[in-house]
């Protein structure tokens, strides 16, 4: 695991993978709104794949390709103070 973030959706938890140079994967607990960004994804981790009830899991290979525009916001955030927008 790369990270590990409260109160995040399930969308900010996939930006979050995207403006992440080394995710790969990331699951989700959507009773928590609990994020986990991962080095790895099942390919590479087949001893360690698991699945759990309530845990989403998904591939940073099966979302759709975008462009990611970053840009400075001030000095707080989730993204370390960097707004993320996505163009499909």
């Amino acid at each position: 695991m790369i990270n590990s973030y409260g109160d995040f959706s399930f969308l900010d938890c996939v930006k979050e993978c995207l403006v992440t140079m080394r995710c790969k994967s990331v699951n989700y607990f959507k009773g928590a709104n609990y994020c986990e960004t991962n080095y790895e994804d099942k390919a590479s981790a087949v001893d360690k794949f698991t699945t759990k009830t309530g845990w989403v899991y998904s591939e940073r290979t099966h979302w759709p390709e975008v462009s990611v525009l970053l840009h400075v916001q001030g000095t707080t955030g989730r993204t370390g103070g960097l707004e993320v927008i996505l163009f499909y």
